[in-house]
């Protein structure tokens, strides 16, 4: 289990330590409050050919202003949620509480409804049927997941807390979209909101910007896909050295495997970006008879190499422990459903 936690900070570590930006707004309907939280990233779309590159120049003054800003945001929607559990406790748990005291329950009170393998299906039928709460926790679930889904959005996860009396809903969309994507997204929901404004429920939509699948990744079994990023890996050492800038592997050169199955590289800036993005597409184009599109780089002139949650790192195995880091695939949502967990625990301790 320790093993299989560090890979899964291993998966995350790249997409985790980029730069990102960070938008959250708090929306009441009636006994409903929403919380919609957006990590995006301050990604250029960038075409080279047919090859489609997202650009995060972290070594920008305003978008290191703009990281630096979401770092600070981060966490104030604490309150919030403190306020949230307390009314909860004391005005909308009892009534659930009884309704599965006479439904005789005895079973899980959290469980995904949403999506993939994971999704208890049948633990969330039988709530729905003995609780009223659930069955109307649900129902909403499900018009969120539609509009998210065809607003452009990926959902990857919808989970049920009938304990701590809230919904969370983790979706990925392409980098770049920002919070105008995230304003039509909440426009198109607003008269869903309003329509269960009468459910007493705390929402919390997660928003992330992720590379998109990876043609180097997607259908490729164990052994081909660690040859393709070892490959990939000496493609690029290849190229600084060609353009005569020396560079560290392993700490100014980085590739990493996103959430959603997405190619992420956090490189130090080289001295021409468009001969750089040119000649990767060129010389992977070579050895795979495809570019790698979709890849989300992020250039800087230092690379933020960090520690997450207190677990020191190895990063050489980012690259090589791509086998066991792509089977844990979840990432997003570990992540996610971490930091809500992580609030709730310790809001209830304090």
């Amino acid at each position: 289990m320790v093993v299989r936690t560090l890979l899964v900070i291993l998966l995350i570590a790249v997409a985790l330590n980029a730069v990102f930006t960070y938008h959250d707004e708090i929306h009441r309907f009636g006994n409903l409050t929403v919380v919609y939280s957006l990590l995006g990233k301050p990604a250029t779309e960038v075409r080279v050919g047919d090859c489609i590159y997202y650009v995060v120049r972290a070594y920008d003054p305003n978008i290191m202003k703009a990281f630096n800003e979401a770092v600070k945001k981060m966490g104030q929607t604490d309150k919030l949620v403190e306020k949230w559990q307390i009314k909860f406790a004391s005005e909308v748990w009892p009534v659930i509480d009884g309704e599965l005291r006479a439904g005789n329950y005895s079973g899980p009170l959290d469980f995904d409804y949403c999506c993939g393998a994971e999704a208890e299906k049948v633990v969330a039928m039988k709530l729905s049927k003995i609780s009223k709460w659930v069955n109307n926790t649900l129902t909403l679930a499900e018009k969120v997941e539609k509009v998210l889904r065809e607003s452009g959005a990926e959902v990857k996860s919808v989970y049920v807390s009938v304990g701590q009396g809230y919904l969370g809903i983790v979706a990925s969309t392409r980098p770049g979209k920002g919070a105008s994507h995230l304003a039509n997204i909440k426009n198109s929901l607003d008269n869903v909101f309003k329509s269960y404004r009468n459910i007493p429920l705390l929402v919390l939509i997660d928003i992330h910007e992720t590379a998109p699948p990876s043609p180097y990744i997607e259908s490729a079994d164990d052994e081909v896909l660690r040859e393709r990023f070892v490959k990939l890996y000496g493609i690029t050492l290849q190229i600084y050295n060609n353009s005569g800038m020396s560079v560290k592997p392993g700490i100014e050169v980085l590739i990493g495997i996103g959430p959603g199955r997405g190619l992420i590289m956090m490189l130090k800036t080289p001295p021409n970006e468009s001969r750089f993005l040119k000649t990767l597409t060129e010389m992977a184009t070579r050895e795979f008879g495809t570019c790698p599109n979709g890849t989300l780089i992020e250039f800087a002139n230092e690379i933020r190499v960090e520690s997450l949650i207190g677990v020191e790192i190895p990063w050489h195995l980012v690259i090589l422990e791509t086998v066991a880091l792509v089977a844990t695939a979840s990432a997003l949502i570990y992540l996610a459903r971490r930091r809500i967990k992580e609030l709730f625990h310790r809001l209830k301790t304090t």
